[in-house]
């Protein structure tokens, strides 16, 4: 089938499909390497018949038994041509296999004989045994036609004109060969492969490494053994000229009879090569493997001086074998030492074996001086020996150097080639830079030398003119159309000439591997030898490689850095670097010690070669399935380049692959092996007869000899391994596998698997690689998934971690081998598998383990049973399918069945309770109430909090210390106590970053008036709308208001910012747009604009609103001080116009003027506008204030003689005075300057005394000197001031405004000086006035006032207009800088008189006497120090002066609770290795791993334990407590890393600040073990531990007496002893914090009592009979005390508004505040002991408390009432039983006799056997098999499973069910021994006279009694009701004997889990009176 044609393949695929069965649905598809694929209907896809069959089984697309035959051995490669692309699939054909059909041969046939035949090549490698055969047949063969030779070459490839007469020589005997009458594939060689052709698998670069094992045998001489009956000899003499790294052949110049010369030029023809003396005899060549066993040749590795004993020294050949391993120990092994070499010395020709030792071998170098030892030596050396081998020397140099000049050739031609269309390398071009001439340009005439692969640049060298200086050689890229660039015209030459014309110039950049010449050393008679040409050419490259960088080749100068490589010793220029490099980049490499290495000299990791054209450049980033080893880099040429971007490499060992370049390689070798016995690509030992000279043996690699290497860097096998002709299995393209994960291609041998699982898995028998194989880095990918998935199934965290000897201390006794999920991770981590089976292995064993060390069906046996189950069936079936069951499966089935058996033995092992059997016949006489608990409340009674908060548990102590400091809320710690805001409603304290309030920009008053977001109204009304959301929050002071009340009305919030009106500090209006203030209905958008001034832009326009026709400012509804023009109808502010303020007055008075009757008609308002003013008469003056001045600019403004578009004016006359007060200054500027002056000579002083003027600022900021921090940041710069404007020589300042900048500063630094230098101010400074006045400090906000300076002006009468327009009111206003109003500022000032401040101990809060000193007991338990660091409050408030002194220089930051009741500081958890925090939510985890860690270390510094900040430095074992840490010298780093002293120099950006309390809510994660235990355990496990809630501290919880009710209600527990503390607001002293004591008690009535006691007013109690009482008496008080500090109604005062009302808000009701009503204090209620009381009250009027968490256990409600009817009945009743089964034998006395039991259930059992007569044949068969189903599938779960025995409320033990059981199904069997009637009636009697209190008979039918008194199963301990819930049924069933009757119980309604089984005894009433204690509603009392 041609593979050209993909429809025929398809329809043959089709066919084939067909004829296997695979369904029609299946769609067949061929790539474009002719890969075929299946895809299902359903979207799965495949690439081969039997697996679609399977997935067609799978998907039911057929049966499930269809047979599925394995087509045929297939592995990675189909036998195509050398042109065709392999066929890649997971099981495709081998080459060495038989093809899948007949077809594919015919396609390889068809196929080659498309392909015409190789076309003539003068250097056409030439087989040797055809040589031979061709000389001996010359005489006969030189008679025959040419034609015959003709014919021949269409055949065969035409070879050198001597073997084309050998082939038609030897025609005849290949005839006899098929493998010879084929047309040959063609020649590989780099003659023809390197030419540039595009041809299939040709190279696209030049590998040449002369220091290569392959590379070091050109020149030398090989010596090469000769069939039999040759006519040369025996052997055959030749030397090696070149080496093809493409398939590793070596070309050979022989030495033929009659032929001459030791060499000649590579690759040359024999024209070219050093001429014979019979010139019609040319020397032949041919391309042969060296390494080949089957051709016995020997070659020669060195020369040497060789020493025999009592012989001179004499020069010697090294000769090797290629099939002795001679070369395989390496120089320093021990084998070296003990190693033979076999030497021929030199004109004798003999052969001595010689030990490899200096003593007998010298290096031999005629160029370098005498070997000491040789010269030593007393005989004289042979002169003619020497001779030959200085010859054979200067003869190996020669040819390794002109083999380097033809791979320069090579190189340069490739570089041409693949650089792109246009051959610009050796051209000259013209190119045109931008930054020559600049800014014009110009053109600059270049040559290019080299092409960059990796830049896809060229490098050009620029030439010199007269115009243009020399520029540096650059890399450009010349095919950029923003570069222009052109080609010099030159005469066209043909490709193969100019390779021949090249300069020297143009090889010096891809010379590689070339040994210099040195003319005048080199010896003369040498170079007759030696071809002249060929020397001078060498000699002229060694002066140009000395001289000239090796890419521009341009000469290197002496100013110039160059480059030059520590391998090949080229130099560089640094810009012609591949990549160029940088000055700075060279130096770091020099400083860093690193090797100066070309791009030419990193070898590829890719093919292990060195690339000469483009070099080998970094491959990044690496591809993600590439399994490479850290810390190197993934060097690639350019062909491993391209093969990386195909995804053609192995990922795990990174070699490269090629098919075509393989397969062209292979069927070269298959073709030249057809005549060897051996198959191509394996070795096999040839015959001795078989031994050939030629290439047609298989080329197998197998010959090592001593001049390999060992192997290259990065490599782990030998790189020999990847060729085609291998010998060894598994690194070739043809033994590969498919990674099912990333689909890429690895190696059988990098993979670890051998060629026998290779076969498996071709054919799909393997267990685990059949079903998936993953390369090295998706298994590990998937291990670590694996690991993972199971850790999640470990819900119990069982076998998360390593068991220790703690928690089992026999564990390492008992269990050989432990394993758990941590080692398995860490183990998965590590890329050391090949497969994943051993996670199953290793699951199995943890398992295992489990199951082993545990007895059977207990919490972990079981746990370790479901762990195994879920993971066998979810986790391994998902993602680990193909790891098998391991080697534990079979041990851990064995010991699930053993717990089988042993569960089938307990199930049917009798169990005889004496307590059942012997009941007493008192307890629970009285019948229980019935029990009907309502469902839990789906939300509690109490408003649910919308800020989270933590719940924090404190121990005895700490609680009551704790109890006095103030608690956020959210995070529940105490620290950063000055960043805590207080709310005015619930007291509440927050920190203000756990709630995002916005701090920064609040106000004192808005700071002492906020509320929390629980507690939010709106500050207008004062009350909470029933829709929150229309509740808008100000950004600036976080107060609420309700849209519909703002000013103007919103009816939603607007985008962006919302700003209430009295944070608004308006730049324009300076807030005088409203005299009456800010009101909280104002609002803007803007914090710099007011409403009125355009902040509300964007929402409400300027077209729609009204506004003041003067200053266009908005108006707003509730406006004062209008007036209305009577001309246009606008609105004027009284304010903006004098005259609308006089019209106003003159209104106002008008009711005076009616009572004096004396009326005057008001005159009519005209605005600015409509209104045309007469000529005003100026009155004279002499002089002019400011106020005139004032008045002045006004008159300017409203003449409308300044206009400045959109500019009000109200503005205008801003900008106007503004102006006149800096010219006011600048009459004072000799004043400014000289507090300049006097600045600088404190300057100058203290930088003659101290070194540095800024001396005395920095003691202020270290706290040395007592002054602000603003001053300090003034001086600071002023000396930046000085320094940068130079005033120590001259102080210039043009403008006034930077004059009085610099004084400001000049003042606080003289400030400053004068302060630490003891100066008097007065004495320094010359206007002390002046600098007091600029000694102001600044406002809030940073905002600076400077004060008015005097004015002093005499101005002529008529530079002013003095109208009557009274302006002082805005003059005024214009003065006063400050923000807000006269309202705000006084609000503002009773808030700072009493900020809330935190609380921190009883000092001050008692009335009577403390009861003793205050202290923090919380200790860090790192540090073990106790206590808030860095908590925002001074140290004085806690310490005294001497431990101020004694604090460490390092602060600690605030403690943050843990879990268990202990705490720890934020800088100790922070700074440990192991602690890290997330930033998303604030979580500190792995808080409890750094505890673990640190109870095992010590500190390094204190010698405690508890450290855990470690020295990051590698193997540094110094571990610290944080605060020993600073103590101690540790650097600490900005990226988290801490160093100890012995290790500073390692770190940099060193923090200045190691510790620093961190601004945001932090919150010390719980453990994901301490989680989960926490959840499983009941959370009254921590019953000592104290619980906190915000500033709520409940001490003790007290105690449920069930003896007494009123102790609860419907919504709350308020147990008798519950005794807590809260932090409030004092209801004594206002803004004042204090704690109340909450307690619950019984009253002298015995009613419940809450009472509040207030500390500093303890005699001030509150008591009340209900929450609501004594909370709404302490809250009254509160708000009494505190009534001045709300506003009530005035919406123009910064106070907070007085709340209207509490309802449905969290905090603000009595029950929270006591803790009744908190969720957390709820769940802990709801879980004391004795809770049950609370649902059966004794009492009517007692209420039934509903539980909102967790109900109680009604087995626990029942046993109370149980307990209460006992104490009620035990006097009343005797002897009574609760069943008269268990009845004793008084009771049976007063029943009437004996047998009474037994007979009454014989009886009943006789009531229910059905009437055969009533049923059909048909109903019975049917009841039958229905009731047969249900026996079964009850009989199918084991009964401990459904059934369980326990007390029970109506007597003694009782059967409970576990499960749900519906009506009508089978509940249990009655079982015991099975007895005739007379059997029974003697039983019965001997049980009576024994004195057992019971008897259990059951009747089967009428002959056989059922006796379960002795034997018996859980039925017995059903008990009697009146309302039973089951009842007894006698059932027929099919035995293994046969039909047997049972008697089984079934369920006579719905009974759910937990309800007892109870069945009427229906015991007759002639038997007497038994007591009946069911409690049933229809209970009669008694059993009969």
């Amino acid at each position: 089938m041609n593979q050209s044609d993909p429809e025929a393949s398809i329809r043959a695929a089709y066919v084939d499909a067909k004829a296997r069965g695979l369904p029609d649905c299946w769609t067949c598809s061929i790539d474009k390497r002719n890969r075929r694929k299946w895809t299902a209907p359903t979207g799965r896809s495949c690439d081969s018949i039997p697996k679609a069959l399977a997935i067609s089984v799978e998907l039911g697309l057929l049966p499930a038994d269809f047979p599925i035959q394995a087509g045929p051995n297939k592995r990675k490669r189909s036998n195509g041509g050398p042109n065709s692309a392999s066929q890649k699939s997971k099981h495709s054909a081998s080459l060495l296999d038989e093809p899948e059909d007949d077809d594919d041969d015919e396609d390889d046939d068809d196929e080659d004989e498309s392909n015409p035949p190789p076309s003539k090549r003068r250097a056409s490698s030439t087989p040797v045994a055809p040589i031979l055969s061709a000389v001996e047949k010359s005489k006969s063969a030189s008679s025959k036609p040419d034609d015959a030779a003709v014919s021949t070459e269409t055949k065969k490839p035409v070879k050198h004109e001597v073997t084309a007469a050998a082939a038609a020589a030897s025609s005849s005997d290949e005839a006899d060969d098929h493998s010879f009458n084929e047309t040959p594939p063609e020649p590989m060689n780099p003659e023809i492969s390197l030419d540039g052709l595009r041809r299939s698998a040709a190279p696209t670069t030049v590998h040449w490494d002369p220091n290569s094992a392959n590379g070091k045998l050109i020149g030398m001489s090989v010596r090469v053994a000769a069939p039999l009956g040759s006519p040369f000899g025996e052997w055959l003499d030749g030397r090696v000229i070149l080496y093809d790294p493409f398939t590793h052949k070596h070309k050979i110049q022989w030495k033929l009879p009659g032929s001459e010369g030791s060499g000649g030029s590579p690759g040359s023809s024999p024209e070219e090569s050093k001429p014979s003396s019979d010139k019609r005899k040319p020397p032949s060549t041919s391309w042969i493997w060296l390494r080949n066993e089957e051709h016995n040749l020997h070659i020669s590795t060195g020369l040497v001086w060789a020493h025999v004993k009592g012989y001179a020294w004499w020069p010697a050949l090294v000769r090797e074998a290629n099939t002795e391993d001679t070369g395989c120990a390496s120089a320093n092994s021990p084998a070296a030492a003990t190693r033979s070499v076999k030497v021929e010395f030199f004109g004798t020709g003999e052969v001595a074996t010689l030990r490899d030792s200096p003593e007998s071998l010298r290096p031999f170098d005629p160029v370098e001086a005498l070997d000491p030892v040789v010269a030593k030596h007393k005989k004289k050396r042979n002169a003619k020996a020497t001779a030959l081998a200085t010859t054979e020397w200067y003869t190996v140099r020669h040819t390794r150097n002109q083999a380097a000049i033809w791979f320069a050739r090579k190189a340069w031609n490739m570089a041409n080639i693949v650089s792109g269309q246009v051959p610009f390398i050796g051209k000259q071009v013209q190119v045109f830079r931008d930054d020559v001439n600049y800014p014009y340009g110009d053109t600059l005439n270049g040559r290019v030398h080299a092409y960059s692969h990796h830049q896809r640049k060229w490098l050009c060298s620029y030439e010199v003119s007269t115009k243009n200086a020399k520029y540096e050689a650059s890399w450009l890229n010349l095919q950029n159309k923003q570069v222009s660039t052109r080609l010099v015209s030159r005469k066209a030459t043909k490709q193969s000439q100019q390779i021949e014309e090249l300069k020297c110039e143009d090889l010096l950049p891809f010379l590689y591997g070339f040994e210099l010449v040195d003319a005048e050393k080199i010896d003369q008679s040498v170079c007759e030898e030696l071809n002249e040409e060929e020397l001078k050419l060498q000699i002229e490259l060694s002066r140009l490689w000395q001289e000239r960088c090796h890419a521009c080749v341009e000469p290197k100068k002496s100013d110039q850095t160059i480059f030059k490589c520590s391998v090949c010793e080229a130099s560089y220029h640094l810009g012609c670097c591949d990549p160029p490099l940088s000055i700075q980049s060279y130096l770091r490499l020099v400083k860093d010690n690193k090797p100066l290495v070309c791009s030419r000299c990193v070898t590829c990791r890719g093919c292990y070669q060195r690339d000469i054209v483009f070099g080998t450049h970094l491959y990044h980033p690496p591809p993600p399935s590439l399994s490479f080893p850290e810390g190197e880099s993934l060097d690639l040429c350019s062909m491993c380049k391209d093969a990386y971007d195909r995804k053609q490499f192995c990922p795990n060992c990174a070699h490269s692959w090629d098919d075509v370049k393989f397969q062209k390689v292979r069927r070269q070798i298959e073709h030249l092996g057809r005549n060897s016995s051996s198959g191509p690509g394996r070795k096999r030992k040839p015959a001795a007869d078989k031994i050939s000279l030629d290439d047609s043996a298989s080329a197998s690699l197998t010959g090592r000899f001593s001049v390999d290497l060992e192997f290259p860097a990065g490599a782990k096998i030998d790189p020999s391994w990847y060729y085609p002709e291998t010998v060894e299995w598994g690194f070739t393209e043809i033994e590969m596998l498919v990674c099912d994960s990333c689909k890429v291609w690895v190696h059988a041998g990098c993979a670890g698997i051998s060629e026998d699982e290779y076969n498996e898995t071709s054919e799909g028998n393997h267990d685990i690689f059949s079903k998936e194989f993953l390369c090295r880095a998706c298994c590990k990918q998937r291990c670590i998934e694996l690991v993972l998935a199971l850790q999640q199934e470990d819900r119990m965290n069982l076998f998360a971690v390593p068991v220790t000897e703690d928690a089992a201390p026999n564990y390492r006794d008992v269990i050989k081998e432990p394993m758990d999920l941590q080692t398995m991770l860490e183990r998965a981590e590590k890329e050391n598998h090949q497969h994943y089976a051993w996670v199953r292995e290793s699951f199995e064993l943890i398992v295992l383990n489990a199951l082993t060390f545990n007895n059977f069906n207990t919490r972990v046996w079981n746990e370790a049973k479901r762990f195994y189950q879920t993971c066998v069936d979810k986790v391994f079936a998902e993602i680990g399918k193909a790891a098998p069951p391991g080697k534990y499966d079979k041990a851990i089935h064995k010991n699930f069945e053993r717990a089988e058996e042993a569960r089938k033995k307990e199930e049917d092992r009798v169990q005889v309770d004496e307590s059942v059997e012997k009941k007493d016949l008192v307890a629970g006489s009285m019948a229980a109430a019935s029990i009907d608990l309502p469902g839990l409340r789906e939300t509690p009674a109490d408003q649910p909090s919308c800020v989270p908060h933590t719940e924090v548990l404190l121990k005895s102590v700490d609680a009551f210390y704790c109890a006095w400091m103030d608690c956020c809320f959210t995070c529940g710690s105490s620290g950063a106590a000055d960043t805590m805001l207080f709310c005015v409603d619930c007291g509440e304290a927050y920190h203000s970053f756990c709630v995002n309030a916005p701090v920064h920009s609040m106000t004192k008053w808005a700071a002492a008036g906020w509320r929390c977001p629980n507690c939010k109204v709106c500050e207008i009304s004062g009350d909470v709308p029933h829709d929150e959301t229309s509740l808008v929050y100000c950004e600036m002071c976080d107060r609420a208001f309700s849209l519909h009340l703002l000013d103007p009305p919103l009816e939603k919030a607007p985008p962006g910012l919302f700003i209430c009106g009295q944070c608004v500090d308006c730049k324009i209006c300076r807030n005088t747009a409203d005299s009456r203030g800010a009101s909280l209905k104002h609002w803007s958008r803007d914090p710099e604009k007011c409403f009125s001034c355009g902040g509300c832009e964007g929402l409400i326009s300027s077209d729609s609103a009204l506004s003041c026709s003067v200053c266009r400012k908005l108006l707003r509804g509730d406006e004062p001080d209008l007036v209305n023009c009577v001309g246009c109808g606008s609105h004027v502010h009284c304010r903006c116009d004098p005259r609308a303020e006089r019209h106003v007055k003159s209104l106002e008075r008008i009711p005076r003027a009616l009572k004096a009757h004396k009326v005057k008609p008001p005159d009519t308002y005209l605005c600015p506008t409509c209104y045309q003013p007469a000529a005003d008469n100026i009155p004279e003056r002499t002089g002019v204030d400011r106020k005139d001045a004032y008045r002045l600019a006004w008159k300017a403004v409203e003449s409308k003689n300044l206009f400045i578009e959109d500019q009000s004016p109200l503005d205008l006359y801003r900008m106007l005075t503004d102006r006149i007060e800096w010219a006011i200054r600048d009459r004072w500027r000799h004043e400014y300057v000289a507090i300049i002056e006097d600045g600088m000579k404190f300057y100058i002083k203290s930088r003659d005394e101290d070194g540095d003027p800024s001396s005395p600022v920095q003691l202020v900021f270290n706290r040395l000197v007592n002054l602000p921090l603003w001053k300090a940041q003034r001086a600071l710069r002023f000396v930046a001031m000085a320094r940068r404007a130079r005033w120590e020589t001259r102080i210039e300042l043009d403008s006034i405004h930077k004059v009085v900048m610099g004084a400001k500063l000049a003042a606080s630094y003289i400030d400053v000086a004068c302060s630490v230098m003891k100066c008097d101010i007065g004495q320094s400074v010359r206007y002390v006035k002046r600098m007091e006045d600029l000694l102001q400090p600044p406002e809030e906000g940073g905002v600076f006032t400077l004060t008015k300076d005097a004015f002093e002006q005499d101005v002529s009468t008529s530079d002013l207009d003095l109208c009557d327009v009274d302006i002082s009111k805005s003059a005024s206003d214009l003065e006063n800088n400050n923000r807000g109003n006269s309202s705000n500022d006084g609000t503002g000032s009773a808030f700072g008189d009493n900020m809330p401040e935190p609380l921190a101990g009883w000092d001050n809060c008692f009335d009577i006497g403390q009861p003793g000193e205050w202290k923090d007991p919380r200790e860090c338990v790192l540090c073990h120090l106790c206590g808030d660091d860095d908590a925002g409050l001074s140290h004085s408030t806690f310490e005294t002066e001497e431990q101020s002194r004694l604090r460490l220089p390092v602060q600690l930051g605030r403690l943050l609770p843990m879990t268990d009741g202990c705490w720890i500081h934020t800088s100790c958890a922070l700074w440990s290795s192991e602690v890290y925090e997330e930033s998303s939510d604030g979580k500190i985890h792995a808080a409890e791993k750094a505890r673990a860690r640190g109870a095992q270390l010590k500190c390094f510094g204190c010698g405690r334990y508890g450290a855990t900040v470690g020295c990051n430095k590698s193997n540094c074992s110094y571990n610290f407590h944080f605060p020993c840490a600073k103590v101690c010298g540790a650097l600490f780093t900005s990226d988290k890393h801490v160093f100890c002293l012995n290790h500073k120099p390692t770190s940099a950006e060193i923090l200045k600040k190691e510790s620093f309390e961190i601004m945001k809510a932090l919150m010390i994660a719980p453990d994901k073990k301490s989680a989960i235990l926490e959840k499983e355990s009941s959370d009254l496990s921590n019953e000592e531990l104290c619980i906190r809630v915000g500033g709520l501290v409940v001490h003790s919880l007290g105690k449920i007496d069930q003896s007494k009710d009123g102790f609860h209600s419907e919504n709350y527990i308020t147990p008798c002893g519950y005794f807590a503390t809260r932090v409030f607001w004092s209801c004594v002293e206002p803004r004042k914090r204090t704690v109340y004591i909450l307690q619950v008690c019984e009253g002298d009535d015995g009613r419940v009592e809450f009472s509040v006691t207030p500390a500093d007013n303890t005699s001030g109690k509150i008591r009340g009979h209900t929450i609501s009482t004594a909370y709404s008496s302490l809250v009254e008080r509160v708000r009494k005390v505190n009534a001045k500090h709300y506003s009530h109604g005035d919406l123009f005062t910064a106070l907070p508004m007085a709340r209207r009302s509490r309802r449905k808000t969290f905090g603000l009701n009595g029950p929270q505040f006591f803790g009744f009503g908190l969720n957390n204090i709820r769940k802990r209620l709801e879980r004391l002991p004795g809770v049950e009381a609370v649902v059966c009250p004794q009492t009517s009027s007692s209420p039934s408390y509903k539980f909102c968490f967790v109900q109680p256990d009604v087995s626990a409600i029942r046993d109370l009432q149980r307990r209460r009817a006992a104490v009620k009945a035990e006097m009343a009743l005797e002897n009574c039983s609760g069943c008269a089964r268990t009845e004793g034998i008084k009771a049976v006395a007063r029943s009437g006799g004996t047998g009474r039991i037994t007979r009454a259930l014989v009886r009943s059992a006789d009531e229910i056997v059905p009437d055969a007569a009533s049923e059909s044949t048909m109903a019975k068969i049917s009841d039958r098999n229905a009731y047969q189903t249900k026996y079964r599938a009850m009989k199918s779960v084991p009964i401990d499973s459904r059934l369980v025995a326990r007390r029970s409320h109506i007597h003694g033990y009782g059967l409970f069910t576990k499960i749900d059981i519906s009506k009508n199904d089978p509940i249990v069997e009655y079982m015991g021994e099975v007895v005739r009637k007379p059997i029974a009636d003697i039983r019965e009697k001997q049980y009576e006279i024994s004195g057992e209190g019971s008897c259990y008979m059951f009747r089967l039918d009428l002959h056989r009694i059922v006796d379960a008194t002795m034997i018996g199963s859980m039925a017995r301990f059903m008990n009697h009701a009146c309302n039973a819930n089951a009842y007894a049924k006698i059932i027929s069933v099919d035995t293994e004997y046969g039909q047997d009757k049972k008697i089984v119980v079934f369920a006579s309604r719905d009974v759910s889990a937990g309800e007892e089984i109870t069945y009427d005894y229906k015991f007759p009433v002639e038997d007497g009176s038994l007591k009946c204690t069911c409690g049933a509603p229809n209970c009669i009392g008694r059993l009969n």
